[in-house]
């Protein structure tokens, strides 16, 4: 296993889109077999063929179309279990950012951060929340030239600060994690990412700026405005305050392979942690992925009508806005202020994406997606600690099967 800079850079920070393309055009462009079908129905068959050959340990998936939810679960997972989402953490932390916007806490998604109440000595004056949003604030995941090593990488992963080694930030509020990081003279600006830049620390201010603003820990944010209008009752940051029947439907992480070098701890109940992660903190199940993604096809309500986002916050969190992430697939994907976004000329490596639909990644090989053409969800659920290799094969293959089937 690699431990250079390469396998860190890719380590969590490209997981919502990888190399998807690259990855999907270099791989074969024949059916594999028992993912031939065409219907809802052969979906389960197709995951099985990944858990006979040993590819995987198991699997989740649902698929819902105009609001009829088929979950499929093979190998050692159920279809109640709880998977460490990553980096799908963060639609939730732009959903939070917009629910301030929309209260006016925030006056406008190009505020800079240092001129919202309690930001006023944030040590990056020109940064501001929409640049946070798309990864464009120059707020880094950046290779030190004197050194050599990366940084930013998200703290979760590593139980410890950059630049402060010896530091484990299991037992820190965000509030400290996040002031470490605000440190212009440690982690001074990086004006050449401003194009576009994946960063999990631009994620962690955003977590602080929610916590400030709204007077409420992130992890009490989420579960009041979030979490608990929309009924999502297995989705939680710390599972040693969850039931133990919560904890007991945990998803094992598939570790037969080494894990990759920035990864340097595991336990999935996180026994002691106070650090609620803004870039990759969440558990949840399939289901409750699901009701999240509702709120996008219900234009900002919850069941039952209740209003959680304005129209005009789900646009910015659902319209291709910003720089793109190519990933070696000329120019197929954009950016919203909380997704990426699916553009025109489409990707091989997503064939079930209509134009215009939001999907997220997360390091552990999960994803979930909504296309508002098709009035379809998509969720898949593993779990994989990735590194150099994003390709996640049954991904594609079940996008295939789902093509086929909404083809008909």
């Amino acid at each position: 296993m690699t431990t250079g800079p390469r396998t860190l850079l890719l380590g969590f920070t490209l997981s919502i889109a990888g190399v998807l393309c690259t990855s999907a055009m270099r791989a074969q462009s024949q059916t594999r077999p028992g993912c031939d079908g065409n219907s809802p129905r052969d979906i389960k068959a197709c995951l099985q063929t990944f858990v006979d050959d040993q590819s995987v340990i198991g699997l989740v998936t649902l698929v819902d179309t105009r609001g009829q939810a088929q979950v499929d679960a093979v190998g050692q997972f159920k279809p109640d279990a709880i998977f460490q989402v990553m980096s799908m953490s963060k639609p939730f932390v732009a959903a939070g950012i917009m629910m301030l916007v929309d209260q006016g806490k925030i006056p406008s998604i190009d505020s800079k951060v240092s001129a919202l109440r309690g930001f006023e000595g944030f040590p990056y004056p020109t940064v501001t929340i929409r640049q946070l949003l798309t990864h464009t604030s120059g707020m880094w995941f950046k290779r030190e030239v004197t050194t050599g090593n990366w940084h930013g990488i998200e703290p979760l992963l590593t139980n410890a600060f950059d630049k402060a080694p010896g530091t484990t930030v299991r037992d820190k509020p965000l509030a400290a994690v996040a002031a470490h990081y605000a440190n212009a003279q440690l982690y001074p600006l990086d004006t050449a990412l401003r194009q576009f830049h994946y960063s999990n620390i631009g994620y962690l201010m955003l977590g602080w700026v929610i916590e400030r603003l709204s007077g409420q820990p992130l992890e009490d944010f989420m579960r009041t405005k979030l979490f608990e209008p929309l009924h999502m009752k297995d989705t939680f940051y710390f599972p040693e305050r969850a039931s133990a029947g919560q904890r007991a439907r945990i998803a094992a992480l598939d570790r037969r392979s080494p894990d990759p070098p920035d990864y340097q701890h595991y336990d999935p109940v996180r026994p002691g942690f106070a650090y609620a992660s803004p870039a990759g903190g969440i558990y949840s199940t399939a289901d409750d992925l699901r009701k999240f993604l509702s709120v996008f096809r219900n234009d900002g309500r919850a069941p039952g009508g209740k209003r959680l986002l304005e129209h005009d916050s789900i646009l910015k969190l659902t319209t291709d806005e910003e720089p793109g992430d190519d990933f070696g697939c000329k120019g197929a994907f954009g950016r919203s202020l909380g997704f990426v976004v699916v553009r025109k000329a489409g990707c091989p490596g997503a064939p079930a994406y209509s134009p215009g639909t939001i999907f997220h990644r997360g390091r552990f090989s999960t994803e979930f997606w909504f296309d508002p053409v098709q009035d379809r969800i998509g969720i898949t659920l593993y779990q994989r600690v990735e590194s150099e290799d994003y390709a996640f094969p049954p991904r594609r293959h079940i996008q295939e099967l789902i093509k086929r089937f909404a083809a008909r």
